[in-house]
């Protein structure tokens, strides 16, 4: 099944200011019809719903999940602005995308080597800060670049460079504990930022070129007993479990499009 729709950055998504929390994650907001069209095409037990996007002149292409639906333009998503640099998309993409079924089986991350690009990086707790934002993502992709928003200066926000993945280059998070290695390639600034508050891992700073590892925790999805159910169960379940997945979900009434 292939969707063509143009794309736009969330920022322009009508209830952006209202669903922040979406910019800063893999997450796409499509067509209502258009969820309505694919949902019973993914299984009960999936808490998150993939899906590939492609830039059908450049044939660039994504693994993105499939967020909270909107009722504007029907032929109209909206992504992330990092998501749409990664398929050579501007703000209001040029050319249509391409939304399509993921065929391939893709695997549980067991590990990951990112490098900070920016030295404010390692003056914060890394954990924490990386923590919050892997649980943003539902998939990764080595050889992409993600923001990171640091909250203790201010929401400062810099770019992270996913350096390698296992077992996969494209692999799924959000289960158990990852494995992460930080790479610090950059050498040490004469100045410091007086930080807003005490920060963490200060003394466990690394030096240039040497990795620090850490096993942060990722929430586990919940795990539903095995039952027999009908069809019509299993949809209601399905939209029911994708509902439940999004923390930043406003209630709307639907309209007419």
């Amino acid at each position: 099944m292939v969707n063509i729709f143009v794309a736009k950055s969330m920022v322009f998504y009508p209830d952006y200011f209202e669903n922040k929390c979406q910019a800063i994650s893999d997450h796409i907001i499509i067509p209502s019809h258009t969820l309505s069209m694919i949902i019973d095409r993914f299984n009960e037990d999936e808490s998150v719903f993939l899906m590939k996007l492609q830039n059908t002149n450049t044939n660039q292409e994504v693994i993105v999940s499939i967020g909270i639906p909107h009722y504007y333009e029907k032929d109209t998503i909206y992504a992330p602005q990092w998501i749409l640099d990664m398929i050579g998309c501007t703000g209001n993409c040029d050319t249509p995308v391409k939304l399509s079924m993921i065929t391939e089986i893709i695997p549980l991350a067991t590990s990951i080597t990112i490098k900070p690009l920016d030295p404010l990086a390692f003056k914060v707790d890394l954990v924490e800060c990386f923590q919050k934002v892997l649980e943003n993502l539902c998939t990764l992709q080595e050889g992409t670049t993600i923001p990171v928003i640091i909250p203790e200066l201010g929401n400062y926000e810099y770019l992270a460079y996913i350096e390698k993945v296992e077992p996969r280059k494209i692999s799924r998070t959000h289960k158990d504990d990852l494995a992460v290695e930080f790479l610090r390639d950059f050498e040490e600034q004469d100045e410091e930022m007086e930080p807003a508050t005490q920060m963490v891992s200060v003394n466990n700073t690394p030096i240039r070129g040497e990795p620090v590892s850490y096993s942060i925790p990722i929430t586990p999805p919940k795990e539903e007993p095995q039952e027999i159910i009908s069809e019509e169960e299993r949809r209601r379940r399905v939209r029911e479990s994708w509902l439940n997945r999004f923390a930043c979900v406003t209630s709307r009434q639907p309209q007419n499009i």
